[in-house]
């Protein structure tokens, strides 16, 4: 499963790493190991010295402490070795990781999903207690999932030189504490569903999030919703920019190599057709500074979708709402018209999987017409209505997209706003026809 190269890693933090830090990122010490196996301490004082230290030399791992020094670079030096200074030994913090790993495992969907079953549970459980904070949940990018808490009610002896010995005896004891009251929760006996000694060790070295396993995926920090995603959702960012042509042998190869055309080239390695995808924008034609609402959610069922959908409309007063589906895709349209910054809060709170979306580009988008292949014939199935939440608002709603919903018998409600065009894009282009998609 070894698939990270020095080219690849070169590539993707020149071009795609999106660097991330911990809090109290300069309490903390990192360490590297390079692809001819030597390893390097260091500290990194913000995003930008991340961004520059990997994509000059990039390594092949990259991890971090879960405890904070005032001295990261002097950690772990030796209370009686010459030289030492009362400043090494001043522990400022101490994170708690959780590991949830395949334990010898192959690499299969079945394990996996053993691994997702665990974490979900415990995280759950997590959410009951009161004196842990929960900081990410992230992929690993290999066989498991790391969740990070704060632990608030954490307490440091006065006494520098005795800290050490006092949060790894203590923290062994919090520990037992917490699963013996997780298997009563449970109802289980015995039960340690992560990595004991991962936990119970403060000076333990955490995967950096953001940054690339060995098996060239990325590891990802996610939102707790995510870890109900399908599970071949999770072998997505790899740093080729894409899913690998054979990204792992065995079972995963034929479940993760998405069902499509492809041409088989005389390597063996395979590469996608190209496909025309037409799109509807949230933009509002004669308006620019304003946008529709459009929200987009990814493998996850209405009984999630709604109660989000209920709460916005309360506090934003939503005009009625549709929804269309394309395949495991949910969108939700209203075509209420706000302005942009309105719309930033929207997203926010929409948990949607475009949230973020808005913010970047301006705009969102919906898929709305066949699926062509490069000589415009159809092999796709095109994006269908499946039902409506009425609201009891009436506002200003756009022109352009009430006019495309009418003409394909959706009905509405709402003042008219801005003219009778609506932005159709297709792969190159723009075109203001309506008629011209289909449902």
């Amino acid at each position: 499963m070894d698939d990270l190269t020095p080219n690849n890693a070169q590539a993707y933090y020149n071009e795609r790493y999106q660097p991330w830090l911990p809090a109290r990122h300069r309490w903390r010490q990192y360490r590297t190991e390079t692809f001819e196996g030597v390893w390097d301490k260091l500290t990194i004082p913000s995003l930008k010295h991340a961004k520059r230290y990997f994509s000059s030399i990039p390594p092949k791992t990259i991890f971090y402490s879960v405890i904070q020094h005032t001295d990261p670079r002097r950690m772990g030096s030796k209370i009686n070795k010459k030289g030492f200074q009362i400043g090494n030994h001043l522990i400022v913090g101490l994170d708690l990781p959780f590991d949830f790993d395949m334990k010898g495992s192959e690499l299969t969907y079945e394990a996996l999903g053993e691994v997702r079953a665990r974490t979900l549970k415990f995280y759950r459980f997590l959410l009951t207690r009161p004196e842990l904070d929960m900081l990410y949940i992230c992929f690993t990018g290999g066989k498991g999932f790391h969740i990070l808490c704060n632990q608030n009610n954490l307490k440091l002896t006065e006494d520098p030189k005795k800290r050490l010995a006092q949060v790894t005896h203590d923290r062994k004891i919090y520990i037992s504490k917490l699963l013996k009251e997780y298997n009563q929760w449970n109802n289980t006996v015995n039960i340690c569903p992560f990595d004991y000694e991962i936990s119970v060790d403060p000076y333990r070295f955490m995967r950096l999030p953001e940054t690339a396993h060995k098996s060239g995926f990325v590891c990802k920090l996610i939102d707790p919703d995510q870890l109900y995603c399908p599970l071949q959702n999770f072998y997505v960012h790899h740093v080729n920019g894409g899913r690998p042509a054979i990204p792992i042998t065995g079972e995963m190869t034929n479940i993760l190599l998405r069902k499509r055309d492809e041409k088989v080239e005389e390597t063996g390695r395979t590469s996608p057709s190209i496909y025309l995808f037409t799109y509807i924008t949230s933009e509002v034609i004669g308006s620019p500074k304003n946008n529709i609402v459009i929200l987009k959610y990814k493998a996850k069922p209405l009984n999630f979708i709604e109660p989000i959908l209920h709460k916005l409309i309360n506090s934003y007063k939503l005009t009625d709402l549709y929804l269309f589906k394309d395949r495991d895709t949910i969108y939700v349209v209203s075509l209420r018209v706000f302005q942009k910054e309105r719309l930033k809060k929207i997203y926010a709170r929409s948990l949607a999987d475009n949230r973020h979306e808005f913010s970047k580009y301006g705009r969102t988008y919906m898929k709305a017409g066949y699926i062509r292949d490069e000589t415009n014939n159809v092999v796709g199935k095109t994006t269908k209505f499946i039902k409506m939440i009425p609201t009891q608002y009436d506002e200003y709603i756009s022109y352009g997209h009430y006019y495309l919903f009418k003409n394909h018998g959706i009905k509405m409600k709402g003042f008219i706003y801005g003219t009778g065009e609506c932005i159709v894009s297709l792969v190159k282009g723009a075109v203001h026809t309506p008629g011209e998609v289909k449902w």
